[in-house]
């Protein structure tokens, strides 16, 4: 997981309301405690996009795809 990654989870989710921002020329992301779940979810991989569908998913449960 890096930050580019993250920031394009957060361009797909705008409503998570998270935000990064530039810090002695690294970037990294906020901090709001009124956003906690959100970043908790964000940095366990709960947010998903359908392939199929287009649709969006916050994910409770996860098993890898075995092919």
């Amino acid at each position: 997981m890096n930050i580019a990654d993250i920031k394009k989870v957060l361009q797909t989710f705008p409503s998570l309301g998270l935000k990064t921002i530039k810090k002695n020329g690294k970037e990294m992301l906020v901090f709001d405690p009124k956003d906690k779940w959100a970043l908790l979810r964000l940095l366990d991989d709960d947010y998903l996009d359908s392939v199929l569908t287009g649709q969006k998913y916050e994910v409770t449960g996860k098993r890898p795809y075995q092919p």
